[in-house]
């Protein structure tokens, strides 16, 4: 999904070793990826703070 600059994607295995993943360093472009477990407890600890 795209949603104006960040673009959400789905891995059901895994991206690191993927061919998108070495892609992507290639832009030479600020980013970030998290799994979905760990934005789980930043989402909580956001929460908490709040």
């Amino acid at each position: 999904m795209i949603q104006e600059r960040d673009i959400y994607l789905l891995f059901h295995d895994s991206v690191r070793n993927s061919k998108l993943a070495i892609n992507l360093q290639k832009l030479n472009v600020p980013m970030t990826m998290r799994n979905w477990k760990t934005m789980n407890k930043l989402v909580a600890l956001a929460k908490e703070i709040s």
